[in-house]
């Protein structure tokens, strides 16, 4: 089984319509984070003008197709007015964005441009702005020639695999498990209380509370666990309790634990 997560937040998405700029973001129907294959996929796009929006995507091996506009019906429905919050597929719509393999990083990419223009273009615009670099994907540019742009990445990973952090607000979370056995440590679940131990320290804490116990100690967190579809993941900097370096990367986030030992959790 493959799964497909989305990093929310991240790239280019969160560039503000207000400031005469266009905003993407991807949504899942049900309102979760995490994707899996077959499952549909929702794209929420504001153009800072009247425009016609195109919608293309990605994908990790470096296909590129154009999702929105298409040949089915209510498929060429892509005028938006600036401003407006355009949801893709619309309501009704008879058509969707379904989730495939393979592994890897990808992007959805919205254009915004004043006036209608082909397909082609716009395709062969978002294949020369498009770069990858590593493990990361991102567009050389959000304007070129009047047109405007924005882009959203995800990660599609296989079943078994760590996940990749999840970036919620200015937080990356992991799930509490995939944290503890990474540093070596421990981890236990008793009546929505999680026990971590790691490093002759321990910590307890409940889902949602600012409060966690170190050692027997109160202590108070900027950021708390919380649960998402049902798994307790922490702050990636929860981790500082257990006195290890936290440190963000250009490829990913970089923990330098008691004992040495240098590890990177890859974006």
């Amino acid at each position: 089984m493959w799964r497909r997560v989305v990093l929310l937040g991240m790239g280019l998405s969160a560039l503000a319509a207000a400031q005469g700029q266009l905003t993407l973001r991807l949504e899942h129907p049900d309102g979760g984070l995490f994707f899996e294959i077959q499952d549909q996929l929702e794209v929420v796009v504001t153009p800072p003008f009247d425009a016609y929006i195109y919608l293309l995507a990605v994908s990790p091996d470096d296909v590129i197709d154009v999702l929105v506009p298409n040949g089915a019906p209510g498929g060429n429905a892509h005028f938006v007015r600036a401003g407006s919050a355009a949801r893709f597929p619309p309501a009704r719509a008879v058509f969707d964005f379904t989730i495939f393999p393979p592994a890897g990083r990808g992007l959805v990419v919205a254009v915004a441009v004043a006036q209608e223009v082909a397909v082609s273009q716009v395709l062969e615009r978002v294949r020369t702005l498009v770069q990858r670099d590593g493990s990361w994907i991102r567009l050389a540019a959000t304007t070129s020639d009047g047109w405007v742009l924005a882009a959203a990445d995800f990660r599609v990973v296989a079943e078994g695999e760590p996940l990749p952090p999840v970036l919620i607000g200015s937080s990356n979370f992991l799930p509490v498990r995939q944290l503890a056995e990474l540093i070596g440590g421990t981890i236990h679940f008793e009546r929505g209380q999680v026990a971590m131990r790691a490093f002759n320290h321990r910590i307890e804490f409940r889902p949602g509370d600012s409060q966690v116990m170190l050692d027997g100690e109160p202590v108070t967190v900027a950021v708390p666990a919380r649960l998402i579809e049902g798994r307790t993941f922490i702050p990636v900097r929860f981790l500082q309790l257990f006195n290890i370096r936290v440190d963000r990367e250009s490829e990913g986030i970089r923990l330098v634990l008691p004992d040495g030992r240098r590890l990177l959790i890859p974006f």
